[in-house]
């Protein structure tokens, strides 16, 4: 997760208030959410080295990535930010 962490230390060096959004959106994830919570648990813990973190994604993308009801950022503190569409 070397590239959570110096994203996450290069935004500390210029804004440490500011949050990181890990953007969990479908493109190029595995079928298996297992590996997909794994990864996504792993990018979550490398974000917290640092300042503020959160998710990005939509219900659609993250049932399909890892699954509706799997909550472990949320269990870690992680700020959800979830797009809805009017219209």
């Amino acid at each position: 997760m070397a590239q959570v962490r110096d994203a996450r230390a290069m935004l500390d060096g210029v804004n440490p208030s500011a949050i990181l959004w890990l953007d969990i959106e479908r493109f190029k994830w595995s079928s298996n959410q297992t590996s997909n919570r794994d990864f996504i648990a792993s990018m979550t813990d490398a974000c917290l080295t640092g300042g503020r973190c959160g998710v990005y994604s939509s219900f659609n993308s993250w049932s399909a990535i890892a699954g509706a009801s799997w909550d472990y950022p949320k269990t870690r503190g992680l700020p959800l930010w979830y797009p809805h569409y009017d219209g």
